[in-house]
């Protein structure tokens, strides 16, 4: 093999190495948990936050954590919840 093939392959590897790290980070820092509590919060109230979401407000008082489509629902209704701060 040339050298100039081996010295990318061994760059390639590098990075697949490296790689699932980089993606793993972008994900969690995409996916940053959010409860219930920052929620409500960030809503108002249980109230508030039951109306952007459609639901009533026992439902959401009867939440133990926010529920995942739920907080889906969120960044697509309020993505300004979500940014992060570089």
């Amino acid at each position: 093999m040339d050298r100039s093939v081996q010295q990318n392959l061994r760059i390639t590897q590098q990075f697949a190495k490296y790689f699932h790290c980089v993606v793993f980070l972008s994900i969690y820092l995409y996916n940053l948990p959010m409860t219930k509590e920052d929620a409500i919060k960030r809503a108002g109230s249980p109230s508030e936050l039951a109306r952007l979401l459609g639901c009533s407000r026992q439902a959401v008082n009867n939440w133990v954590k926010l529920p995942q489509g739920r907080l889906w629902q969120l960044r697509i209704l309020r993505p300004e919840w979500f940014e992060v701060i570089e």
